[in-house]
């Protein structure tokens, strides 16, 4: 009898933490909309959105997990982390790092070659 109630709490500890996770994503949307689009709302909109954080809230301090909690109300950071994870960097050319000095002295190469005529 006892594994099969060890069994259910695990399920049940599974589940919330899969519901704490999708209540913060839905909580994170509704933070980043109310922040970067709280002057376009209507005063009847803004204040559907306040009730919603208001019930955010208190999701966060009843029924989610302590984790996904501080991980709603820092979305800012979350959503900085997934953008750094597609960013890409390019290995600059050569020409691209050359100093001043180096600079002036292809240039000056590229002309007398030019002038040669590039086959010789």
């Amino acid at each position: 009898m006892s594994t099969k109630q060890e069994i259910s709490q695990e399920m049940e500890q599974k589940l919330s933490h899969q519901l704490s996770m999708q209540i913060m994503e839905v909580g994170q949307t509704i933070l980043e909309l109310e922040a970067r689009f709280h002057d376009s709302f209507s005063r009847q909109m803004r204040d559907k959105i306040q009730r919603a954080k208001e019930i955010l809230d208190e999701l966060a301090k009843d029924c989610m997990t302590e984790l996904t909690s501080e991980r709603m109300k820092n979305w800012q950071k979350e959503r900085l982390q997934e953008r750094e994870k597609y960013n890409f960097t390019r290995k600059k050319d050569t020409w691209e790092s050359l100093t001043p000095n180096q600079e002036l002295e292809y240039q000056k190469r590229l002309t007398r070659k030019m002038h040669q005529g590039f086959g010789r």
